[in-house]
């Protein structure tokens, strides 16, 4: 698939114009109140068109999902830490890999095409079963089970306090879950300072190692 961010709609093929237009529209109007009609319009093609591509808009929103997919796993390392051998490690390397997972969500806030996705995402969630099953897969479950790896070992090897691994990697979690929906659902604004938000993570971070090392 081709980067919708970098690649200007016009030099699109068909395939990623539809993909391109039809987030932008999910996003601004919503996913039930854009029709496959006016996605073709807005393409240049007839709406019968649409169908040599996708089956169906829910398709177009699979493809959608691939795509935040395959960004998201190329922008950070958050999905890499059961690789990571945690023997001998020192402080700052721990909290280097914590902040791994976070530098996904900054490197995501950059691109025009994304942080869309995410208003999609976090919008749509309460009316749609297959966002609501992504936004829990890829925001809450996955990250859950490898920050609840981590924190198994750290304790483990008494690197850090005795508890509840469960609810470390819950606590450390939160806090990208709960910006998330201050910038996409509270504030719904168009700007987003992303140097705040990275100095609030980085104190996010700092303030949860301190809280759990021994």
């Amino acid at each position: 698939m081709a980067d919708l961010f970098n690649e200007d709609l016009e030099l699109m093929d068909t395939k990623n114009k539809i993909i391109a237009v039809a987030i932008e529209q999910f996003s601004d109007q919503g996913y039930d109140n854009t029709s496959i009609r006016k996605i073709a319009d807005i393409v240049g093609i007839k709406g019968s068109s649409i169908y040599n591509h996708f089956n169906s808009k829910e398709e177009i929103l699979e493809e959608i999902f691939k795509y935040y997919r395959n960004l998201f796993y190329q922008m950070g390392d958050v999905f890499e830490i059961k690789e990571v051998p945690l023997i001998d490690l020192k402080e700052d390397k721990i909290l280097y890999i914590l902040k791994g997972g976070f530098d996904s969500v900054i490197n995501i806030l950059k691109r025009p095409e994304m942080i869309n996705i995410l208003k999609i995402i976090i919008k749509e969630q309460f009316k749609n079963q297959k966002i609501r099953n992504f936004f829990l897969e890829e925001f809450i479950d996955k990250p859950r089970k490898v920050m609840e790896k981590l924190m198994k070992e750290l304790m483990d090897k008494g690197i850090i306090r005795e508890g509840n691994p469960y609810l470390y990697s819950q606590e450390f979690q939160a806090f990208a879950i709960y910006k998330m929906y201050e910038e996409f659902m509270l504030k719904d604004v168009e700007y987003i300072d992303i140097d705040d938000i990275e100095i609030q993570i980085n104190h996010h971070i700092d303030f949860f190692w301190n809280s759990i090392r021994k």
